[in-house]
């Protein structure tokens, strides 16, 4: 009889991810002692790929797992979840002429448009005079340029915007947009 110590490393999973856009994640594989790797992207996808790149169909949260293997079978995982970032993208003029361009103020951005990904959101906008002229509480509103079923002048009109994400980003911010023809 004799005894025999082997000293087998177990690998440490390990990752980050990076949005790109508001789909498009690329993650870094920062894993210690693994030669063979497997991502669940949370979403029915996977790869075995050491630093996929991913991009997600809809806007929303991901649960991403790796598993990390070394050369004698030894396993090691890790789970994150990613929020995809909000980002609004604001017009400064639209022309609610009819000619069907342009028409209508509306907010477009990652994650904004996808109901599901908002907890909170208000636009209100103002005349030069201060006298609210539309206000939504949904990110997909769409302002046509009138008020009371009436256009509105040509010119600058101020709004103000609250979004809160389920993930707890806020955008807050004032600004304006002109009525031009």
């Amino acid at each position: 009889s004799d005894e025999m110590f082997i000293d087998v490393a177990v690998p440490e999973a390990n990752f980050e991810g990076q949005f790109i856009d508001g789909n498009n994640i690329i993650f870094t594989n920062l894993s210690i002692g693994a030669t063979y790797y497997l991502w669940d992207f949370g979403d029915g996808n996977q790869s075995d790929t050491v630093n996929p790149w991913h991009e997600y169909l809809q806007s929303q949260v991901y649960g991403v797992t790796l598993l990390a293997y070394n050369d004698y079978g030894c396993v090691d995982s890790v789970a994150k979840e990613f929020t995809p970032p909000l980002r609004a993208y604001i017009p400064t003029a639209f022309t609610p002429n009819g000619d069907g361009i342009n028409d209508v103020f509306r907010m477009e951005g990652d994650g904004i448009r996808d109901i599901g990904q908002i907890k909170k959101f208000s636009i209100a906008i103002f005349d030069r005079w201060g006298n609210e002229v539309f206000s939504s509480n949904s990110p997909a509103f769409e302002w046509d340029g009138t008020y009371k079923g009436e256009p509105v002048s040509l010119g600058p009109y101020v709004y103000t915007i609250f979004i809160e994400g389920y993930s707890l980003q806020k955008i807050e911010q004032t600004g304006t947009v002109n009525v031009v023809q």
